[in-house]
């Protein structure tokens, strides 16, 4: 086998495993933070509390998942919290989690705990489908209107925890630096 193609093949795996990933994060947070910031201009500063406390508690609870499938020791979870309230350093929600600087696993393990909410909050939103307006999911392979057999409530309850889980797509400060102390050990692994 030639240098160039495990060169080519290489480039292509960190591309869709590592560049893929980390730049479709970074997109989705940017845009995310836009909107809650506008959602906060126009409803006040409750609003995140409002459209998006089960988007947060979803966030929460992946960072969480992935911390105990790599090993790490969860000190505490807090679900959901008034991020304007004194002490609370405008956090929604946050884990806590401790790992040994010298497991490589574990290590490893920051970069897919750090990004974990985006997988999370997508298997969420895949879930309130299927729950809530099953129709769109199966649309396409029978080919009938997504509005075939569905009462407006169902659109208007997916829309709200759709948009809910949303708007907690945005990964914090931490959780970027939560990335980036496991991404060399990621890389090679």
């Amino acid at each position: 086998m030639s240098w160039t193609i495990v060169w080519q093949s290489w480039v292509f795996i960190v591309g869709i495993f590592f560049v893929l990933p980390l730049v479709g994060s970074a997109l989705i947070s940017v845009i995310t933070t836009r909107t809650n910031q506008h959602l906060m201009r126009a409803f006040g500063l409750n609003a995140p509390l409002i459209f998006g406390w089960l988007g947060v508690m979803v966030h929460e609870i992946s960072h969480a998942v992935v911390a105990l499938i790599f090993g790490h020791h969860v000190d505490k979870i807090q679900l959901l919290q008034n991020p304007f309230k004194d002490g609370n350093e405008n956090r929604m929600g946050y884990v806590s989690h401790a790992w040994s600087p010298n497991n490589k696993y574990q290590q490893a393990g920051n970069f897919f705990i750090g990004i974990a909410p985006i997988f999370g909050i997508a298997a969420a939103s895949w879930g309130v489908t299927k729950l809530v307006w099953p129709q769109l999911l199966l649309s396409y392979h029978t080919g009938e209107s997504v509005m075939t057999n569905t009462a407006w409530w169902q659109v208007a309850v997916w829309a709200y925890l759709i948009l809910n889980l949303s708007l907690a797509l945005n990964l914090s400060g931490a959780d970027w630096q939560n990335t980036k102390s496991g991404v060399i050990w990621y890389l090679i692994f």
